[in-house]
């Protein structure tokens, strides 16, 4: 069942123990399926509608309750902030990815991280991608900085969606998770 929902999500699933991206790419770490995890689920374990199910919970819409951190079984996914900021302040934000238990995470995957600020805040580069991150390696993840510069006061919305992967031995999941928090500006 993990499979077809991995096949669904991140294409072609190769015997060769990689699966192919989005954009091309080989992504190693995911091996193709049984001939009955392909087939689906067995009699009585579910219906074709659970696995549409499961899909759509990986692919849903972001959720306008976002919080700053977001954690599975998988992963997790923070910003970490200053905790004072003051009008005409520059600071920076960090966005981290953090693989947890048999997980590590995906170097070779498309991996972005998009962050949107309101107005009075502008953003140095607000989208990034794998080679902007200041630290990443499989077993800890990755780590985006992500500079600014606050010219308002008040409280002040963001939001940030983060595209990336975390794999084992025999799987491989695409993740897109939206963070999403508040700061008062002094």
């Amino acid at each position: 069942m993990k499979y077809a929902v991995v096949a669904a999500l991140t294409g072609v699933l190769f015997a060769s123990g990689c699966s192919k991206t989005a954009e091309g790419k080989a992504t190693p770490g995911a091996e193709a399926p049984s001939a009955e995890a392909a087939a689906g689920p067995a009699a009585g374990a579910g219906t074709p509608a659970d696995a549409h199910a499961d899909a759509k919970k990986k692919t849903a819409k972001p959720d306008p309750n976002a919080t700053a951190r977001s954690e599975t079984d998988e992963y997790i996914v923070e910003v970490r902030q200053a905790a004072d900021l003051s009008a005409g302040m520059d600071t920076k934000v960090q966005v981290v990815v953090i693989p947890k238990g048999t997980y590590h995470f995906n170097l070779e995957f498309p991996t972005s991280v998009s962050v949107a600020a309101p107005a009075g805040v502008s953003i140095d580069k607000a989208k990034q991608g794998l080679k902007d991150a200041v630290t990443k390696d499989e077993t800890n993840g990755a780590t985006w900085d992500v500079s600014m510069t606050v010219s308002d006061k008040g409280e002040k919305e963001f939001r940030a969606d983060v595209k990336f992967a975390v794999c084992t031995d025999t799987t491989c999941d695409p993740q897109k998770t939206t963070l999403a928090w508040k700061v008062d500006v002094k």
